[in-house]
């Protein structure tokens, strides 16, 4: 079995050397924040070796990421301090979503780029972008010119349909080279909760306040060096 095989077990304690050991890990703790975020909260950045962190050539948890969250056992997206991507277990996601859906309403904004997701299943960025009237100007010429000038503002209107748990990541896709090598950063295609986890979805029926302090709990008696008040404030 390779490194970057499901299944493989962990070395060297919470470290990550594995897709396996990142699923496990999520599984064990609900909620696992991609980059650091400033609080006591262990991330993927911190537990993963820098022997595959970002190295070219070599697997890591970036290329791990699209595959996990395919799998429907955790939903990824930016959904920790506004604008941090993090995997969030699916149960502890229903918690997530009754509590940040009663929160952060929708913009007109908002509603048409969901609108136009939810009318298509699924949506890259780019493609998002183009039918939303979000695409960028080929030239300062045409950007003047127009009779139909690009609107702004679509990255953080993204954010704020992900932390608001309106949209999640279904995968990443890549371009190619002309050998069939996929290179890149890789573009995020978005879904809705909804349609990604349809008939399985099970709103929980607390509070929303209630279930911001069911997570809150969980994350603080699975993870060590968090305290109650760093997840809120990650959260809230």
């Amino acid at each position: 079995m390779t490194a970057t095989e499901g299944g493989a077990s962990r070395r060297g304690g919470d470290m990550i050397w594995s897709r396996g050991d990142l699923e496990t890990y999520i599984e064990e703790h609900g909620i696992v924040p991609f980059f650091r975020c400033g609080a006591g909260w262990r991330t993927i950045e911190d537990m993963t070796p820098a022997d595959i962190w970002f190295v070219k050539g070599v697997e890591g948890p970036w290329d791990w990421k699209g595959p996990i969250a395919m799998s429907g056992k955790a939903a990824y997206g930016k959904f920790i301090l506004r604008t941090m991507a993090a995997f969030v277990r699916k149960d502890l996601f229903w918690h997530l979503m009754n509590y940040r859906r009663s929160k952060y309403q929708m913009t007109p904004d908002m509603q048409e780029i969901l609108r136009t997701i939810e009318a298509n299943e699924s949506l890259l960025s780019t493609e998002v972008r183009d039918m939303c009237g979000y695409g960028k100007a080929e030239s300062r010429v045409e950007m003047l010119f127009s009779d139909r000038p690009a609107k702004k503002g679509f990255d953080g209107i993204i954010n704020k349909l992900q932390y608001g748990t309106y949209i999640v990541v279904e995968d990443f896709e890549y371009k190619h080279d002309k050998k069939g090598r996929p290179y890149g950063w890789g573009i995020a295609r978005y879904t809705t909760p909804e349609i990604k986890y349809a008939g399985e979805i099970e709103k929980p029926r607390i509070s929303p306040e209630e279930s911001l302090r069911y997570i809150v709990e969980e994350v603080v008696r699975t993870t060590e060096g968090v305290t109650e008040e760093e997840i809120r404030r990650c959260l809230s």
